[in-house]
C-alpha cells in the first residue's frame, strides 16, 4: 500500500512530527510504501473562495499544492498528522485542506483511506 503522511506542524521536533515518525516507522516495518509532505515547510497559500476551480480543478493558484495533489491522487492512503491549536487544527494543515476543495470530484471518487494523527 502507498501511504502518504501529510504533516502540519511547523516545529521539526515537535509532539505531532514525534507521532508521525512513530507512524512511518510502523509502516515501513510492514514493508508499506511511505512519503512524507511537510506542508509547513512549503508554500501553500490559503483558498481564494474564487469558485474558478468548480470543485474539478484547476486551482488558479500556483504552488506548492500542485505537487501536495498528485501525491494525493497517487497514493492509497493519506494520514494528516497535526497539532491541536485552541481546539483546531495548525493553520498551515488547515490551508491545504481548503485547497482540497479544487479537485474534490476527482479525490472523492477514488474512495482513498484515511487518518488523521493528533497532538494536544
Amino acid at each position: 500500500m502507498k501511504i502518504l503522511v501529510v504533516k502540519g506542524s511547523s516545529h521539526v521536533k515537535g509532539s505531532s512530527n514525534l507521532l508521525a515518525s512513530q507512524f512511518v516507522k510502523g509502516v515501513q516495518e510492514n514493508h508499506h510504501e511511505i512519503t512524507e509532505f511537510d506542508v509547513a515547510h512549503h508554500h501553500i497559500g490559503p483558498c481564494l473562495c474564487c469558485e474558478r476551480c468548480g470543485m474539478n480543478g484547476p486551482c488558479v493558484q500556483k504552488d506548492d499544492m500542485n505537487t501536495l495533489k498528485e501525491l494525493m491522487l497517487s497514493h492509497d492512503m493519506i494520514v494528516f498528522v497535526s497539532p491541536l491549536y485552541y481546539v483546531d487544527l495548525s493553520a498551515q494543515l488547515k490551508a491545504a485542506i481548503d485547497r482540497i476543495y479544487s479537485f474534490t470530484m476527482e479525490l472523492s471518487s477514488m474512495h482513498k483511506k484515511t487518518a488523521f494523527i493528533c497532538a494536544a
